[in-house]
C-alpha cells in the first residue's frame, strides 16, 4: 500500500466525525469541498487533520522552528496522485490542458503571457507615410521604450495639414465638428491617442485588418521575437480600441490562421471570454495551383463585444419589407417589429416529444395541426414544451384566436439576434 493510499484512508477516518460533509450519497469523498474549505483555512477542518499522526508526519515541515502545515503538497496529493479511492486511473474526469500535472483551468490567473508585454511598441508607417513623411528610421517592433518616450508617444497631438472633402470640392479644415467623418493617416497608435478624449465610449463599431505577421505582410520585426512583438503590437491597440466603445458596442479583427489563435487568447484577455460573439470564417478565394501543402482559402473575423448582455445586430432599419414586418408591441425598442409564423409543422421527421398539448387563453388543450386531442397524423411543434412555455413568458409566442378558436404562433423579430440571445440565455 502506498503513502497516498494509506493517506487517503487516514483522510476519510478523519473525516468521518463531519458527518456526510465530506462525502456524497454514494460515499466518495467529495474533494472539491474538503479543497474549498483548506484553502478558506477553515480552522475544526486543519485541527482534525493534524491531529492525525501519518498527516501530522507526511505534510508538515519545520522551517526557523516553525511547524507549517503544507497545504499545498497534500492537495496535491488530493487532485492529482496516482492514488485514486474511485478509479484505476489517475486523471480526472474531464479534458483540458495541464502543465506539472495540473489542468491550467484550476487556475484564475492563466493568460497569454509573451516577452515585451509590458511595453508599448510604437509600430511602423507604410511606405507612402514613410516618403511623405522624411522619417525613415522608425523604431523596431521590439525596441523597449523608455517612461518618458511612451508618455509623449501617447498624449495627445495636434492634427496637422487637415483637408475637408464636400460636394463643393476640398478645402483646408480650420476646425472638426463630432459628426464629422474622419480619415487619419499615419501612426495608427499616436492616432487613438489622439483621439481618446474625444470618442472615449463614444464608437459603436470598431473594424481592425491588422497587418498578419507573414513574410509576405509589410510588417517589420526582428525575427527573433516575431510573434511576441506582434502580439505586444496587437495588445496596445486592442486596449485603446476598447475604451472607445460605447457600452453596446463590439469589435471586428480580420486576421488569417497565422496568428489567429494566439489573437483569441489576446482578445479573451483584453475583452474577456464572456464577451466572445463568434469567429467569422469566409472563403477568400480559391486555393493556389502551386501549393506543395495545404491551400488555404479562408480567413477569420473575431468578433467581441463590449458588454455581451447589451450588444444586438440587426438589418438596417430602412432595407427590411415592412409589409411583412408589420406588427409591433411593447418589445419594439429593443427587438423592433415582427411579423407571426407557425408554430407547428408536418411531414418531417415525427418526434412525440414534440407532439404534446398546451393550454390556451379559454382552458382548451392546443395540440399541433390545430387539433385538440393526442394524435400521431406526423404533425409536431417546432419548439420543445420548455421552449415553448419560455415563449410565452417572454412575448416570442401567442394565442391567435380565429373565430372561436385559438392557434399558437412565434414572433420573428427583425433583430432576429435579439431572439437568438435571449433563447441562449434561458436555455444554457
Amino acid at each position: 500500500m502506498t503513502v497516498e493510499s494509506k493517506a487517503m484512508d487516514h483522510i476519510r477516518k478523519v473525516l468521518e466525525q463531519f458527518g456526510n460533509k465530506y462525502f456524497a450519497s454514494n460515499g466518495a469523498l467529495k474533494r472539491t469541498t474538503v479543497i474549498e474549505d483548506l484553502d478558506n483555512y477553515d480552522k475544526d477542518l486543519m485541527t482534525a487533520l493534524l491531529s492525525d499522526d501519518l498527516l501530522h508526519k507526511t505534510y508538515t515541515s519545520k522551517i526557523a522552528g516553525v511547524e507549517i502545515f503544507e497545504i499545498n503538497k497534500f492537495v496535491d496529493m488530493l487532485k492529482y496522485k496516482e492514488y485514486w479511492a474511485d478509479s484505476f486511473t489517475k486523471f480526472d474526469n474531464k479534458i483540458g490542458l495541464t502543465v506539472g500535472g495540473k489542468y491550467i483551468d484550476d487556475s484564475e490567473d492563466v493568460v497569454l503571457d509573451f516577452p515585451y508585454k509590458d511595453t508599448v511598441l510604437k509600430a511602423g508607417m507604410t511606405k507612402e507615410d514613410v516618403e511623405h513623411s522624411g522619417d525613415a528610421d522608425e523604431s523596431f517592433l521590439n525596441e523597449t521604450l523608455a517612461k518618458p518616450e511612451i508618455d509623449e508617444l501617447l498624449e495627445p497631438k495636434i492634427l496637422v495639414n487637415a483637408t475637408k472633402y464636400d460636394k463643393s470640392g476640398t478645402h483646408r479644415a480650420n476646425s472638426i465638428k463630432n459628426d464629422d467623418s474622419l480619415i487619419l493617416k499615419g501612426n495608427n497608435l499616436i492616432a487613438l491617442y489622439s483621439l481618446k478624449s474625444r470618442f472615449t465610449e463614444k464608437v459603436k463599431l470598431v473594424y481592425l485588418d491588422p497587418p498578419y505577421n507573414t513574410k509576405s505582410d509589410s510588417f517589420k520585426y526582428n525575427d527573433k521575437f516575431s510573434n511576441s512583438a506582434w502580439l505586444t503590437f496587437m495588445k496596445n491597440r486592442l486596449e485603446i480600441a476598447r475604451d472607445f466603445l460605447t457600452t453596446d458596442g463590439s469589435i471586428f479583427v480580420q486576421i488569417d490562421d497565422n496568428e489567429m489563435p494566439y489573437l483569441k487568447v489576446l482578445m479573451d484577455e483584453i475583452f474577456g471570454k464572456d464577451n466572445f460573439i463568434g469567429n467569422i470564417i469566409w472563403k477568400k478565394k480559391t486555393g493556389s495551383s502551386d501549393t506543395t501543402s495545404i491551400a488555404i482559402v479562408t480567413e477569420y473575423i473575431l468578433v467581441y463585444a463590449k458588454n455581451n448582455a447589451e450588444v444586438t445586430f440587426s438589418k438596417n432599419p430602412d432595407s427590411y419589407d415592412k409589409k411583412r414586418y408589420r406588427y409591433t408591441d411593447e418589445y419594439v425598442d429593443r427587438r423592433g417589429p415582427f411579423y407571426y409564423d407557425t408554430l407547428d409543422r408536418g411531414g418531417l421527421q415525427y418526434s412525440d416529444s414534440l407532439n404534446y398539448g398546451v393550454t390556451a387563453p379559454d382552458g382548451s388543450v392546443l395540440y399541433p395541426h390545430g387539433r385538440h386531442e393526442y394524435v400521431n397524423d406526423g404533425w409536431i411543434w417546432k419548439w420543445s414544451k420548455d421552449k415553448v412555455k419560455w415563449g410565452l413568458e417572454n412575448g416570442f409566442c401567442q394565442f391567435i384566436k380565429t373565430g372561436d378558436k385559438y392557434k399558437l404562433k412565434y414572433k420573428v423579430y427583425l433583430n432576429g439576434n435579439c431572439q437568438i440571445f435571449c433563447v441562449n440565455s434561458s436555455f444554457s
